[in-house]
């Protein structure tokens, strides 16, 4: 069986986005790309009717699931690594991507209260990056010196952004900025 491993942009032609029981390309797990080969773009649209569906490509995508789901259900302690690596992978990917875009909302900001909401929440958002990629390595296998290092980057991170915030406010001549923690929303809690 050959997996290959499905490029992150959901929507792409090659990833099923998050609607996907078999694989979980959110943490890039390998997964399969189940796509019909008509030529038509119809999946969740009004189009997506059972007329539409080619009985050979049903039968063909059936039969590649059932390969995949059986190497997933099947995989070993050698295959449990190599996809915690590929989680670990994408999860450095992930936890930059995020404070790569954070500096650039930063870099636009030209107040203080938008500063501070940036600081408190793409700050967050780190924190949330770097949670959710820890359960998808732990998921496939315990890498606790990978786990340790993505933390580290994290950190990293996360100092880029308290940084550039910094930076912005001098530039505006602004005193240091704090982090805008939200109002409680009381109506969200009930």
């Amino acid at each position: 069986i050959v997996i290959f491993k499905a490029p992150t942009e959901a929507g792409s032609e090659y990833n099923s986005g998050t609607d996907n029981d078999l694989g979980d390309p959110m943490i890039n797990i390998p997964t399969v790309a189940p796509r019909g080969g008509h030529g038509i773009i119809a999946h969740h649209t009004s189009f997506d009717t059972p007329t539409q569906v080619d009985p050979d490509s049903l039968r063909d995508l059936s039969i590649m699931n059932a390969a995949y789901a059986y190497f997933i259900a099947s995989a070993g302690p050698d295959q449990m690594r190599w996809m915690a690596q590929l989680a670990l992978s994408r999860g450095y990917d992930q936890i930059n991507a995020a404070a790569e875009n954070s500096l650039d909302q930063i870099a636009v900001a030209n107040n203080a209260d938008t500063l501070g909401r940036l600081l408190y929440w793409e700050t967050a958002r780190v924190d949330y990056n770097l949670m959710r990629e820890t359960k998808a390595v732990k998921q496939a296998a315990d890498l606790p010196k990978g786990l340790v290092g993505l933390a580290s980057f994290a950190g990293l991170q996360k100092e880029r952004i308290e940084n550039a915030v910094q930076q912005r406010a001098t530039e505006l001549h602004l005193e240091k900025i704090q982090p805008s923690v939200p109002n409680a929303n009381p109506e969200a809690e009930k």
